[in-house]
This record gives structure tokens, sequence and C-alpha cells, in this order.
């Protein structure tokens, strides 16, 4: 990731949040066997919205008022080292920082492991969660108290204005003028983690190649392979990130060359395991190696560097020899590092200097 989101503080789209946390934490987990399930159980706000979705004929699914029974239900039957097994998990899986930093002790607990607690709460769960995200914040009832997902994205991206997508910087996020904008990617992936699908901090708008060519379902805390843990970028970082990409080719040919002539190579001496992650997950080192290869991208900086240079007037060429006209392209590049791929620029332009082409 090149840079991080920032997050926006006390929104008011978090507040559904807030009610499943009262949910989870004060009434299914304290489910008494010896007590009957009752509306009333519900903190005032969540029991207003159950009772007017139950009560909209509009609405054909019982998005809350049944499944928060059944759940209950489930709770009342488990022992308390149990319920405070679950606690836990729901309190890990919403801390996201702590998992993508593997800090404070926090273990992220998945669906198949709650699928092996108790096969029926898992799949209710699943249910619950998903559709808190594709329906229920986008009910009525529930956009009147805590307003519109695409309200919270137009000024997500009003306050993140840099327009690129920080998990490749190649592609452009949609502004809040636009008639359409960009998904909101699970970080975690809703399918395999439990209890933070609404959790803002584990949304975060991503291109569409990003998205939906190359993270997909992909876990970005496990690795896919060995299945252990690994350190991920946090979208939402305090910090800025320290990555050094260089660029490097097998010939000077420019003309002939391909993806398959080209080293990209990422380093940060403060996230390296951060780097090694993202890069597999988002497909890096191959995107920026078709850039370099393209005849629209790195062919035609050179060209910009070479041709165009000799064919500008002769003013010009009094003022910049060829070796100041290309410092002053790198430095163009540098100072607007996510315009059209510019960070990728100024490597490709410091490579060709180093192996001679100019």
């Amino acid at each position: 990731m090149l840079f991080p989101y920032i997050y926006i503080a006390n929104h008011s789209i978090y507040t559904l949040q807030t009610w499943m946390d009262d949910l989870f934490l004060n009434v299914w987990c304290n489910a008494d066997p010896a007590v009957d399930y009752d509306i009333e159980l519900l903190p005032d706000d969540l029991k207003e919205i159950t009772l007017e979705i139950e009560r909209d004929a509009r609405i054909k699914k019982d998005y809350l008022y049944g499944p928060i029974e059944s759940v209950y239900k489930i709770f009342q039957i488990f022992d308390q080292p149990t319920k405070d097994l679950l606690s836990q998990a729901y309190r890990n899986n919403n801390s996201i920082e702590d998992l993508c930093k593997q800090q404070n002790g926090c273990t992220p607990f998945l669906y198949s492991t709650l699928h092996t607690l108790h096969g029926a709460l898992s799949d209710k769960l699943e249910e619950f969660y998903k559709s808190l995200f594709t329906d229920v914040i986008h009910l009525n009832a529930v956009q009147a108290r805590i307003g519109k997902v695409d309200v919270h994205y137009d000024e997500f991206v009003t306050l993140n204005d840099e327009r690129k997508c920080p998990f490749c910087g190649l592609n452009s996020i949609k502004g809040p003028n636009r008639s359409v904008r960009d998904a909101y990617d699970h970080y975690l992936p809703k399918d395999v983690y439990p209890f933070n699908s609404i959790n803002f901090r584990n949304l975060a708008p991503m291109c569409h190649e990003c998205n939906s060519s190359h993270k997909l379902r992909q876990d970005p805390i496990t690795n896919p392979t060995t299945h252990v843990r690994r350190r991920a970028f946090y979208p939402y970082d305090a910090i800025n990130y320290q990555i050094e990409i260089n660029i490097d080719f097998n010939h000077n040919d420019i003309n002939t060359l391909t993806e398959h002539h080209i080293q990209v190579t990422l380093t940060s001496p403060t996230h390296q395991d951060e780097v090694d992650t993202w890069k597999e997950v988002f497909g890096i080192e191959e995107r920026y190696k078709e850039k370099c290869a393209s005849k629209t991208d790195g062919k035609y900086w050179f060209i910009q560097a070479t041709d165009e240079y000799h064919n500008y007037p002769v003013e010009v060429k009094a003022i910049y020899s060829q070796s100041t006209w290309v410092q002053k392209m790198i430095d163009d590049a540098n100072r607007n590092k996510f315009s059209v791929g510019n960070f990728i620029k100024a490597q490709y332009l410091e490579n060709c200097r180093r192996i001679g082409v100019f």
C-alpha cells in the first residue's frame, strides 16, 4: 500500500456498528438460560429499528427480528467460558489495526472455527452479518438514523483527495461528484471473518482492478499456502510507509523491452513484511512491469527523453542539455508522484540513465 487513507472520525454511519457491538457483547453474550428472549432486551435504538423493519410490509425478508432472537436462544445454551471466548473473538475481529500489525496479542477468529464450535450458529451469523452490509445499512429506517453509505463515500473521497487507489497507485478513485462510486472492499474478507462486515475500519475504497482482479477474496493477514499469519498494511495507519521502488532492465534496447526483461524490486526499511504481503495480494510487481513495458507509458517516457528532446527548438536545448532535461523530467515526476504513474516514471528514467541509454 503506497499511502494510508485518513479515517473520518465520529461519523454517524458508524452508529450501526455501535448497535451491533451492544447486541453481541451485552445481549447475546449475556443470554440467561432462565430469561426468555424479549425484544425489550435490546438497546432502545436497535429495538425501534427492529420493530419498524418488522412492521414494514414492503420489506419481505426478516433481517433483524427473527435472526436476533434465534441467535439469542443458541447463546442461552452456552456456558460462560464459551460466551467469554466469543466475546473476545468479537473484540479481536473488530480490532483491525491490531490484526494487521499482529500486536496486542490480538488473534483472528474465523468462520471455520465458529462452525466447529456450533455449525448452526456459524451459518446464522454469517447470513446475519453479510446482510447488515448488503441490505440492512441501506434500509430507509436505518438510513434515517445513521445516514447513507454514498454520503459517507463523498465525504471520504473529499477528505482523501489524492484520487488514486493507494493499493496500486495506478488507477483513479472516483470523486464525490460522480454518479457512481468505487466499491468499499472488506479488507479482511467477510466470507472468512465474522463480526466486522460493517466496521468501516475494515472497509476501504479500492479501484476496480485491485478489488475485482487481484484481491478478490484473498486474506491479507494469512498466507494462503502455509496458512501462517502474516503482517499486512493497515489501510488507516497514522504513518506514511517508506517504500523504495527500484527498476532494472536486463538489456538496454528499449524498443524490444518486455515485462520479461524488467525487474521491479520493492523494499522497505520499516515494513518489509507488509510490502511482501501487498505485492502478493495485489499483483504489484507484474502490474508495474507491465507499465514500464507499455508503449504508452515506459516507452513513451523514453521517447519524451530522447526523440522529443531532440525535436525541441534550439533555444530550449540551449537551456537544457539532454542530461539536465532528463533530470527535469525526474524532478517533475517526483513532485507529483501519483499523477499518471509518476512514481514509476521517475524510477524508470533513473534506470535508463544508469544503464546509459541517454
